[in-house]
């Protein structure tokens, strides 16, 4: 799948999945989304939760966020990592990021513009379609212990909650799904 369909759950808007890859080109627009998203703080803060500064600096989170996606666009090659950007015809509006662990196991991350409501669920749900057809048997998620919007998520997804764990930096919860 280079790129997927789907609606929003509240207003029937159409946004589009698109692999991350050396096949699709990664606009200026589309970094400036991305590094817009990662800096609000209810993205920033779950993502980078060591930052020193809640205050960004502009030119690295730039040279962040082109590694980010270099990383993806490295990964997708070699078919362990793979980047989902989401885009309306305003832009980027979140991501899904599916890393393959091995032949049958996989993590999901996922992130969204906080002013977007309704897309992430079709979107996490179409990406576990492609890990099915990956042949993937196992996924995992994990999230803040108070990120009640990602609990719910993958709730609706149907993942199951199997415990907290402890991240490199802090607890998390962790949800898994056999596919």
């Amino acid at each position: 799948m280079e790129t997927k369909t789907i609606k929003n759950y509240f207003t029937d808007t159409i946004a589009n999945l698109v692999l991350v890859s050396s096949k699709n080109k990664t606009t200026r627009r589309d970094l400036a989304d991305v590094l817009r998203i990662l800096s609000q703080s209810s993205v920033h803060d779950v993502l980078f939760p060591n930052s020193s500064s809640k205050k960004l600096d502009k030119k690295l989170d730039k040279k962040r966020v082109e590694s980010f996606i270099k990383f993806y666009k490295k990964g997708n090659t070699g078919n362990t990592n793979h980047l989902f950007l989401l885009k309306t015809k305003e832009g980027v509006v979140g991501g899904v990021d599916l890393q393959i662990v091995d032949a049958n196991n996989a993590s999901l991350g996922f992130w969204q513009d906080s002013n977007q409501k309704g897309f992430m669920t079709n979107a996490v749900n179409e990406i576990m379609s492609v890990a099915l057809k990956k042949k993937l048997e196992v996924l995992d998620a994990y999230v803040d212990l108070d990120n009640d919007k990602a609990i719910n998520l993958l709730n609706r997804s149907g993942f199951s909650y199997k415990g907290i764990v402890k991240g490199k930096t802090r607890k998390l919860k962790k949800f898994m799904i056999v596919l």
